[in-house]
């Protein structure tokens, strides 16, 4: 959850709305109206690439987001019972996703 009210509000007008968002601080940047790079995520798109703030003035490293969902994934109890993908999701799902869902599931299980 991000406590911000400007990176909530920020997040609200974006346009198509997001289903999640990645949020990347740089802490040397404290103090600056917005202290976050905002990267929003859709359901039905691939997670992004973003960058990873070590230190200022460091390169920052990219870290695949993607890539490493689906290593916790494929790696974890997921597939193998541990979740009921019979249930609905929690937060709830939107009513366009429903079929695209489905057919997600169809897929990996």
């Amino acid at each position: 959850m991000i406590a911000r009210p400007l990176v909530i509000e920020v997040a609200a007008g974006l346009e198509p709305r997001p289903d999640y968002l990645v949020a990347v601080n740089r802490a040397w940047q404290r103090g600056a109206e917005l202290q976050y790079q905002l990267f929003p995520i859709r359901l039905e798109e691939a997670l992004p690439c973003i960058l990873v703030p070590l230190r200022e003035g460091e390169a920052e490293p990219p870290l695949d987001l993607q890539y490493v969902f689906r290593l916790a994934y494929d790696s974890g109890p997921y597939t193998r019972g541990a979740v009921d993908y019979d249930c609905p999701p929690d937060p709830p799902l939107r009513a366009d996703l429903a079929e695209w869902l489905k057919d997600c599931l169809k897929r990996v299980l």
